[in-house]
């Protein structure tokens, strides 16, 4: 047999804490609606302008590798004289936006400087 003695709802002299804080709440949202919906609105906004901008970023990033990728493969494959080579390694830095990407491509374009017996640009 069990020593404890069972506890009713019936038997406790306060009610519940986490039902009376939920009928609270429930209650401040229902005499409250503008407020509420409001806030909700709010943060929804919120949220979807910060996916928004991390999207747009993620999208600027993926376009900038991908421009450094081709710049690359031009290096490579290319059979072009070393001042050619450079001046088409400036137009694509000019496509460029600020950003990691942009660095590493003017390191590309310092060692074909560097190629090209310019060392002073590089």
């Amino acid at each position: 047999m069990s020593t404890e003695k069972i506890l009713n709802r019936k038997d406790l002299k306060q009610p519940d804490e986490f039902i009376s804080g939920t009928e609270k709440f429930l209650k401040y949202c229902s005499e409250n609606k503008t407020i509420t919906i409001g806030s909700i609105a709010t943060v929804v906004l919120l949220a979807l302008a910060f996916w928004g901008y991390s999207y747009n970023r993620d999208k600027q990033m993926q376009q900038m590798e991908s421009l450094l990728f081709e710049m690359k493969q031009i290096g490579l494959d290319s059979d072009k004289k070393p001042s050619e080579m450079t001046s088409s390694y400036e137009n694509f830095l000019k496509n460029f936006a600020e950003g990691p990407q942009k660095n590493r491509a003017k390191l590309l374009l310092a060692d074909q400087y560097f190629r090209s017996s310019q060392p002073e640009k590089s």
